[in-house]
Formats: structure tokens, sequence, C-alpha cells
């Protein structure tokens, strides 16, 4: 059942974006996606009253005009089902050695530093390699609960989101296709592809040494605005059995988008180094969500991981945090950023751990699940500079109280152990990134950036004598 409500709830999401999105000409493109939903509808409204000739009418023709178009859907799933999301040559982002400072005080600037993570190496020394920009500094302001964080939204309909929705419309012709290829690839494998309302990162934290405040600016955003935006940069659609045509290249698109500031670069800053770097957010024209993740404790002091599942659009077959997931538009609680993020990660380890309640009674059962504390914050460069929160969770129930949920994670959960001092949590944390060794094909791959960062920030905290008691606090952790 999960599977069918993910179909239809991705084929309706995509519908609305492309008619918000798309010209009128350009509609025809998606005549698939109408007639199915058309035809659905008008099956829907006549089949209760049948027997009156008008609804018997009205359902023999919608039930038509359904299969119309899910035949003119499998064409066309026939057609982007050759090809896949392919990063380009056009620039190496191994080149990109340092980031634009996303922190600012009365103090100056705070430097981040990148970071490179093995996610995954096999028998032969061949590894998966990614890397993230993170500030320790920011790190420790983050998890200091003596400063607030304020969430600054923006009220006036985003004017970043403003931007971001000129430049789709702009590029619509080449974007939409990418947009296709990965809607037909989800309505095939069941996966969920939904256009949820986001919140994002609009520019970087800045600091007033007397308020104590550190500020957050943010904006709305959907999901398929960051998969046209974060996910998509510099990628071609490629032919899987090597065809070097490629149906799809949003290079004017890209030019505009720029999360990269190249040596040489016509659009290159006088105040950026000669160096490749990767732009602050505030000159960017990406979407941006945000990505939170948690490293979760029971009442008991079992400490897990889990596997993602391979439906997921990101991790899939990779060793995750407790929970992750995206901080959604929904999960705001006021103007209290620390409270926000806190919460999304909250929410999204008790989904993943397969708690469930009636929606009425939903946040409360969340906020009242745990304890969570906002421990880091990286950029994830093959995710073009995409924000993650980081965080640390204690969960009111024993470890045989959770049953992962099978729509998002394996079954079971990995890497389980119990702790009940700062030195296990320092010998665990060792033992995560041992698991970029995989133990076989069908485990799993290796582990996953955001666990992998986790285990990074951590490590750093726990140098920190005042940082490790909080932790050990958050966590009910002998010192």
């Amino acid at each position: 059942m999960k599977i069918i409500s993910d179909k239809i709830r991705t084929r309706r999401d995509f519908a609305f974006y492309v008619f918000k999105k798309a010209s009128f000409q350009s509609l025809l493109r998606f005549a698939d996606i109408i007639l199915e939903i058309v035809g659905f509808i008008m099956l829907i409204i006549g089949l209760p009253v049948a027997i009156i000739s008008t609804q018997l009418v009205c359902s023999v023709l919608g039930a038509v005009i359904f299969f119309i178009g899910l035949i003119l859907n499998i064409i066309k799933y026939g057609k982007y089902s050759k090809y896949e999301l392919k990063r380009t040559n056009a620039f190496d982002i191994t080149k990109i050695i340092q980031c634009e400072s996303e922190f600012s005080s009365d103090k100056g600037t705070v430097e981040f530093t990148r970071e490179e993570l093995i996610l995954s190496e096999n028998s032969e020394g061949k590894k998966d390699i990614d890397w993230i920009f993170m500030s320790h500094e920011l790190n420790k302001y983050l998890c200091d609960t003596s400063y607030t964080l304020k969430l600054e939204d923006q009220k006036d309909d985003s004017v970043k989101k403003e931007q971001i929705t000129r430049l789709i419309k702009g590029h619509w012709d080449t974007l939409s296709r990418y947009l296709i290829h990965k809607a037909t690839e989800a309505f095939k494998n069941g996966k969920a592809f939904y256009n949820e309302d986001k919140l994002c990162m609009a520019d970087g934290f800045s600091l007033n040494s007397d308020a104590h405040v550190l500020k957050i600016n943010c904006s709305k955003g959907g999901y398929y605005d960051s998969y046209l935006t974060n996910n998509i940069y510099e990628h071609r659609l490629r032919d899987k059995n090597g065809d070097k045509k490629s149906i799809a290249y949003a290079s004017e698109a890209f030019s505009q988008m720029r999360p990269y500031s190249k040596k040489g670069d016509k659009y290159n800053k006088a105040d950026i180094s000669e160096s490749d770097t990767l732009r602050a957010y505030r000159n960017t024209l990406l979407n941006n969500e945000f990505g939170v993740s948690t490293i979760a404790i029971t009442r008991d002091n079992y400490i897990f991981q889990l596997i993602q599942s391979d439906r997921a659009q990101s991790s899939g077959q990779l060793i995750v945090p407790s929970g992750s997931g995206s901080c959604d538009y929904d999960d705001i609680c006021g103007d209290d950023f620390r409270k926000t993020i806190t919460y999304a990660m909250q929410r999204e380890l008790w989904e993943e751990t397969g708690f469930k309640c009636p929606r009425k009674q939903k946040r409360q059962r969340i906020e009242k699940f745990g304890e969570t504390h906002v421990i880091g914050f990286f950029r994830w460069l093959k995710r073009n500079g995409k924000p993650e929160m980081l965080g640390i969770s204690y969960i009111d129930v024993n470890y045989n109280d959770i049953k992962p949920n099978a729509a998002e994670v394996k079954k079971e959960a990995v890497l389980v152990d119990r702790i009940r001092t700062i030195d296990d949590l320092k010998e665990y944390l060792k033992r995560i990134k041992a698991q970029t060794h995989p133990i076989g094909y069908n485990d799993y791959d290796g582990v996953s950036v955001p666990l992998l960062a986790l285990v990074i920030a951590l490590e750093e905290l726990l140098k920190d004598t005042e940082m490790a008691l909080k932790v050990a606090n958050v966590l009910r952790l002998q010192v």
C-alpha cells in the first residue's frame, strides 16, 4: 500500500508543479500525467452512481482517458529510462579547496575547512569519496545553548524563492527534462518523489556578540526546486549504453546558479581568492533546503544506526544516522531556529523508528519522544554546498520498542551497542568509521556523508571538556 500511495502522491505533486511552472505550449509534453489524473477523477466521480446514465458515461470516459494517459506514461518512461544522471567533466569538484565563510560576527568571519570522507572502500582499494566544509568554531556556538538561534524568515514571499522561480521558468524547456526523468523513474520503482515545502538557507549565520543571538536567514522552497538546482547542477542526462549524445544539458541555467567561483571565472568577485571556491549562500541561486541528521541513544542506553532503503532519493543502501531527512516548512517553531531544527530531527527519528499515531496527536507525541540537541553544521560538496544540520538525541523508549519503518529504511537497526560513558561513545564513533569496508553486497554499501559528518563534529566537540559535559548531559552518559 505504501508504494501505491507514493506513486499517487508523486503523480499529484508532479502535475501541480508542472501546471505552476510550464507554459501552455509545454504542457503537451505532460499529456500523459494530465490525462491520468483527469481520467482517474472522472472514474471516481462516476463509479458510486454508475446506474444513472450521466455518471456511467463519466465513469467510462474517465477510465478510457486514464488508460490512455497510463499508456502514454509507459511509452515516455521507455524513452527516459534509457538515460541516467551523470556529472559532467566540465568542472572537477575535487579542486574546490576552500569555502566562503557562512559565519560573520563583530570579530570577523570564521573559516570553513574541507574534510574528505571515505564512504566505502572495496577489497581492491577503490574508494567512494565525498567532501564537506565544516567550521568547528561555529559548531561550538550551535552546541552552546546560552546562544539563541533566531530564525529570520523572509516574509515578503522570499526574494531567494522568487529568484529561483524565475530561473526555473526561464529555463523550463531544458530543466523540465531532468524532472520528467526523475519522476518517471520514481513512478516505475515506487519511490517517493514528493514536492513538500522545505525550510531553506537564504544566507549564512551572523552573530551580534552583545545580544548573544545567532541569526539565520531562511526562505521557503519546494523539494523539486532543490532537485532542479542542488541535485542536478553540472549534470547531464546521458545514455546508459554509453552513447555520448546527451538528451539534456542545462548549461545556460547552470551558469546562473554558480555555486562555485573558479579561477579566471568572469563572475568571480574581487574579494574571492584565486583558488576554486564554494560560494556563500547569498551568492548562489540554489534552493538549499536544510538536511537534518541525529544520532540517538535509548532510555536503556542503546545506540543504533539504520541502513537507508534503496527506495530513498539519496544514500540508498548506506548506513545512515538514527534519524535523517530534511526540515519541512511545517516544522517551524516561531522564530526559534534551534527548536525548529531539533523538532525536525526528532520527527525524522520518530518516523524512521516506526512510531505512529493519529495526525492531530503527532506533534505532541514527537515533542515528548525525547530530547534533541544541535551539535553542528556542514556544507555538502557533491550537493553543491547544501546545508546540513547535525544533532544528538536521547529518546524516552527502550531499544526493543523500536521497529524501523520498512518504507524508509531496512527492517533492522545496525551498529547496535550499549554505551554508558563518554569513553564508550568515543569508541563507538571509531567503529562507525571502520564500516567503510562493506561486509557484503547484500548488507550495505558503506557509510553516508551525514553520518560521517556527525562523527567528525562529535569527535571534535568531545575534545573540549565543557562540550563533552554538555553531550554527556543530553545523552545521560557518565563522564
